[in-house]
């Protein structure tokens, strides 16, 4: 979701689809994300990479940089920097040849004293302080100001369209900015820079204040640049200037972060994330609301819907007969050919690409790898529902055909149902690694696990699009990016549209949404 959707207008929509996670059943929704003890700091600190100083070299702002954070240490040797709601910096740096800079929790601070960020402009004041060089390892944030000067001004960061009612673009600002392209910005940073032109670098042509040099965070990706400065009458002590955002490392906000876009999340024992990632940049969880029995930790959702404590229901499974207070699935029905002809399948060879109306079931595991499925013409149905007695392997895209229908029992909407065969070991939903889309309406009786390398330069980012039911989740993307969610799930509405036979009555467990008059 880009950050800057919150200034889009909507029309008077008592809402516009719904909800995504839960749906219409509830599901116990566990809400983890598993990795290695060495990236532990990576889970309790939210800034990762490398800063550069010409005197001392490579600064680290994570442990996890090198894969050296030990389990249980004193601080600071299981080391990082982390930014909080509130805007303090806190946490250490690690230099090889000079050592810890210190973030918060220092005594003796020059004005203005703790290092902050603010969210509203970007911008971060305060002071650091390099531990080796006692009383001289003091570094400044944010340098004095100084006039704004003529531009251009290079480098601009954290930009955004100024549109009209219409949608006619009227201009271009951006938050940050530097007066020299030189490093990917020195010189004097300046804030509210308008006049901008986009390209390879942004430029914009005035500001509206300036300082000598400091640091900032550019919402749009996450990153920390500018310069600091620790510097004293002896040129021979001190760190000089400390580039934040050098060409070849740089620092920056990053966590991996889950991302559901026009629908609702439900959790029924508590709903976290190890990092505050997602408030810091301004971006959301869920579109609408945040609804659990127990705490709600680092979710947000768009329209600040949070409900907690909330209603506990039970997941819909063998032993409830797949029924819970919202709606049944007739999994008898479905398997009998109530509600669309069933034909048994051997592999994925049997799924044909118009799924017709059909019910399409697997008694044993079941693995899927790149597959299209296409609308009908005529009186073709393009839904369909794929139940699977077992475990559900997908090693491949899952995707809908690109076209447009007339009638809507054309349209492709593919069922997917992951159920135990009573061993009480299947029914889970596994996403290889490298797979990077999948589409439909899943339930999985256990868990959904979406895979990972175990490396977060290998992942790559996940979207659903559809919805996922499942009693437990395991969220494993490492993949980090301040644009999209490292899994993201975009409810498209095809189960109502065209709903998967056998899913009626969930479907009519839906609210009913309806466009008010403007």
């Amino acid at each position: 979701m880009e950050i800057r959707q919150n200034k889009f207008k909507s029309k008077s929509i008592l809402r516009l689809f719904l909800i995504l996670f839960c749906l219409f059943l509830v599901c116990i929704f566990w809400l983890f994300r598993e990795k290695t003890k060495e990236a532990r700091a990576g889970e309790e600190d939210n800034v990762m990479g490398w800063g550069w100083s010409e005197n001392f070299g490579w600064f680290s702002g994570n442990c996890s940089n090198l894969g050296l954070c030990p389990d249980d240490p004193p601080p600071p040797y299981n080391y990082g920097l982390n930014i909080e709601e509130d805007g303090r910096i806190l946490g250490f740096l690690w230099a090889e040849h000079i050592g810890w800079v210190q973030f918060g929790d220092l005594t003796g601070m020059p004005s203005p004293g703790q290092a902050t960020y603010d969210k509203v402009t970007g911008r971060v004041t305060g002071w650091a302080k390099v531990l080796s060089l006692g009383d001289d390892g003091w570094l400044k944030l944010r340098g004095p100001a100084v006039p704004v000067g003529v531009g251009p001004y290079r480098e601009c960061l954290d930009c955004e369209d100024v549109r009209d009612e219409e949608g006619t673009l009227i201009d271009v600002i951006c938050r940050i900015c530097f007066k020299s392209e030189l490093y990917g910005g020195s010189g004097n940073i300046c804030s509210n820079c308008s006049g901008c032109t986009r390209g390879v670098e942004n430029t914009c042509a005035s500001c509206t204040d300036c300082d000598a040099y400091g640091v900032a965070i550019d919402r749009e990706t996450g990153r920390i640049v500018g310069w600091g400065w620790n510097g004293n009458a002896d040129p021979a002590v001190g760190v000089g200037w400390l580039n934040f955002s050098p060409r070849n490392g740089g620092l920056g906000l990053m966590a991996p972060w889950l991302e559901t876009q026009y629908g609702e999340i439900y959790a029924r024992e508590g709903v976290r994330s190890p990092s505050a990632f997602v408030e810091i940049l301004g971006k959301y969880n869920a579109t609408y609301c945040i609804s659990t029995t127990g705490a709600i930790t680092h979710f947000t959702s768009k329209e600040g819907c949070l409900r907690t404590p909330f209603e506990s229901f039970d997941f819909p499974k063998t032993s409830n007969i797949y029924t819970n207070v919202f709606s049944k699935i007739d999994l008898a029905g479905i398997l009998a050919g109530k509600y669309g002809q069933k034909i048994d399948i051997a592999s994925e060879a049997d799924i044909p690409n118009l799924l017709g109306g059909k019910v399409y079931f697997r008694d044993g595991d079941l693995t899927v790898s790149d597959k299209t499925f296409f609308n009908g013409v005529g009186s073709q149905n393009g839904a369909g529902l794929i139940v699977v007695k077992g475990n559900l392997t997908i090693q491949g895209i899952l995707s809908y055909q690109d076209a447009s229908v007339t009638n809507l029992k054309n349209l492709a909407s593919v069922g997917w149902l992951v159920i135990d065969d009573g061993s009480n070991t299947k029914g889970n939903i596994y996403i290889n690694s490298m797979v990077e889309r999948v589409v439909g309406a899943f339930y999985a009786e256990g868990e959904v696990k979406t895979g990972t390398t175990g490396d977060r330069r290998t992942d790559k980012p996940l979207t659903v699009r559809g919805l996922i039911l499942a009693k437990k989740f395991i969220f494993e993307r490492l993949w980090q990016s301040a644009q999209r969610g490292s899994e993201q799930v975009i409810y498209d509405g095809r189960v109502l549209a065209n709903t998967p036979p056998g899913m009626a009555d969930l479907v009519k467990a839906l609210p009913v949404w309806r466009e008010a008059a403007p």
